[in-house]
């Protein structure tokens, strides 16, 4: 499962979706069975950061950055920027605000 988390601008909120996530439990003969992708969507705070700290050392949590200018600023655009990079077979969404 591959969990994406698009995020523009979200310094004040990532960090608690993001540890949430990566707190999560499930998992298959002992090894995690999803992964979280956050889609920093050129934020001009420190929100790339911000979810980086919040699952330090965590190898289900993966940052990455989609320029501004590289095409329309919606979720539609960030999620399929998103898909090639997912490794899942089911894909979720989770806004960067929920908890």
């Amino acid at each position: 499962m591959s969990i994406v988390v698009p995020a523009r601008d979200e310094e004040a909120v990532i960090g608690a979706v993001v540890a949430d996530l990566a707190r999560q439990r499930y998992t298959a003969g002992g090894a995690p069975q999803f992964e979280v992708i956050v889609v920093d969507d050129g934020s001009t705070d420190r929100t790339a950061t911000a979810a980086q700290s919040a699952g330090p050392g965590s190898t289900l949590v993966r940052i990455v950055r989609r320029e501004r200018g590289s095409g329309p600023r919606t979720k539609g655009a960030v999620l399929r920027h998103a898909m090639p990079l997912c490794r899942g077979t089911v894909i979720g969404v989770i806004d960067a605000d929920s908890r």
